[in-house]
């Protein structure tokens, strides 16, 4: 392909995490899968990455190769230590990227934006200057997850009626946006993790809950619920990242229900994205349990389950429209919500049977690869 591509968001790597710059797991995870797609189409890339550093040093910009034709090129970025630098690290990041893409982007080239807040203002505007092709990759709408502002909310219909294609994780988002554009529908990181650990050698069952820890969500709270009762032939694992005060809620929760119910809890903390996949490939089965309150669950696809199948486990969620009708619709076992009872039962009838879902994984992914190819314009 003939066109240049940035690639805006915010990636993250060892080195960058070394780094302490601001990262998204779930971002981070779902950008991994596009770059891979990138480069199997032979396209020319520089990821784009406006990430601030959230530490006590201070990091010069950099553009280093990644792999054959992928680059990844990051900014200055102040260390993070008083109200000042905090302040100028993020508006110094938004001048940097700006003019970076000013100079750099030509009209026939292409920017895949993973969709946000932050930058979506500095888009439409050199949108308008560079008429650039312009991919948005939407995961979900900000405004059915966030409080946003009106102002915020103009400004991320504004991006989306800019774009001239879209990467959506759901058909249902299609319905918010206009169909009519090109598009194609990727769920997830269909990548399949390499096997590299053997399963816990106690002879219990090990249930994971893998993913945000927060009261909006309440997937970890809810995954405690639904392990209530079960035997101590079983164990739950809970691996994730959250606000401190959520963190620290869950754990006392994690003490309480430790002291009354003979299937025992641990919280693992957030582990990076190797050693995560890692512990996953240990577990046997992986929970996706969500509150369905909220217009999110109308469109947002829950990236876990993806990352769950990729890693060998056989998955357990939460009955909701945008899993059943997805492309792994028919490898996941549903519960309805609030039916725990319902939950524990299928988990206690659970067969595993990775090398089946393997197959299909392989091959969802071959499809979701000549349909980016398509879009791309090869």
């Amino acid at each position: 392909m003939k066109n240049n591509i940035f690639y805006l968001g915010f990636y993250t790597d060892d080195k960058l995490r070394k780094e302490e710059r601001v990262n998204f797991p779930a971002a981070s995870s779902k950008m991994n899968y596009i770059k891979d797609l990138l480069e199997r189409s032979n396209c020319r890339v520089t990821i784009t990455n406006p990430a601030w550093v959230l530490g006590k040093n201070t990091y010069p910009g950099k553009k280093r190769r990644l792999s054959n034709n992928i680059y990844l090129k990051t900014f200055f970025s102040l260390k993070y230590t008083n109200r000042v630098n905090k302040s100028l690290s993020s508006r110094l990041m938004k001048l940097q990227l700006f003019f970076y893409l000013l100079r750099n982007v030509k009209k026939n080239d292409i920017i895949l934006v993973y969709h946000s807040i932050y930058y979506s203002n500095l888009i439409t505007i050199l949108k308008k200057i560079k008429n650039f092709t312009l991919i948005l990759e939407l995961e979900e709408l900000y405004q059915d997850v966030n409080n946003l502002t009106n102002k915020e909310i103009k400004l991320e219909n504004k991006i989306i009626s800019l774009s001239d294609k879209y990467i959506v994780s759901t058909n249902h988002l299609l319905k918010k946006l206009d169909d009519t554009k090109p598009y194609i529908v990727i769920n997830g990181n269909f990548s399949i993790k390499e096997s590299k650990v053997k399963k816990f050698q106690d002879h219990k069952k090990h249930i994971v809950y893998a993913g945000i820890i927060d009261t909006v969500k309440k997937g970890a709270f809810t995954a405690l619920s639904i392990v209530q009762g079960l035997s101590s032939d079983y164990k739950l694992h809970i691996l994730g990242f959250g606000k401190e005060e959520d963190i620290q809620k869950l754990k006392k929760e994690i003490t309480t229900f430790n002291k009354n119910n003979s299937i025992k809890v641990l919280y693992e903390g957030n582990l990076p994205d190797e050693k995560c996949n890692t512990f996953l490939q240990k577990c046997d089965i992986g929970l996706s349990c969500q509150t369905l309150e909220g217009s999110y669950s109308d469109t947002s696809f829950p990236s876990k389950i993806i990352n769950y199948l990729t890693n060998g486990l056989e998955v357990l969620t939460v009955r909701i429209p945008v899993v059943e009708d997805s492309e792994v619709g028919d490898l996941v076992y549903f519960y309805d919500e609030s039916s725990y009872d319902q939950a524990r039962k299928i988990i206690s009838e659970i067969k595993i049977n990775r090398n089946k879902k393997i197959r299909q994984l392989e091959l969802i992914d071959n499809k979701i690869l000549i349909n980016f190819k398509k879009l791309m314009g090869g």
